[in-house]
């Protein structure tokens, strides 16, 4: 399935994700709340099994799933850059960190990298480590 979707981990049913509008209008104004990653499978009804699954595009394909997602937002209009904790499936005892951006609620940035201030690096870290529950960054 390209792009975005959710996944059940326990039945694997799959459903279409608008994942710029999910960060936009979900994730954005509830201060990154991190239990929006997760969901209840309509298919099997089991809470929380559903998981954000994406492609990392690399000559191979490499399909992650969002663990944690942060975000600041900017006074240049409606751009939010993002860092995105993930696994990849294929090693799942790894982290990967994904630096993504999102103009309002198009779908652009998702493929592009974001770009930040040391200032600001810092300030998304500590975001991290706030929602993540995390004391400081490894």
């Amino acid at each position: 399935m390209p792009g975005y979707w959710w996944e059940c981990k326990d039945c694997g049913e799959k459903t279409k994700l608008l994942m710029a509008r999910f960060v936009w209008d979900e994730l954005r104004p509830s201060s990154w709340d991190q239990n929006l990653l997760v969901k209840q499978c309509l298919h099997c009804g089991k809470e929380k099994a559903m998981q954000i699954k994406f492609e990392f595009p690399r000559k191979h394909r490499t399909v992650l799933t969002l663990v944690q997602a942060v975000g600041l937002d900017s006074d240049d209009d409606d751009y939010l850059p993002m860092m995105w904790e993930t696994i990849p499936d294929s090693e799942p005892d790894k982290r990967w960190f994904d630096f993504k951006y999102v103009v309002g609620r198009k779908n652009y940035g998702l493929n592009r990298p974001a770009v930040f201030t040391r200032e600001r690096l810092a300030k998304l870290f500590a975001l991290y480590c706030k929602v993540a529950g995390e004391s400081s960054f490894p």
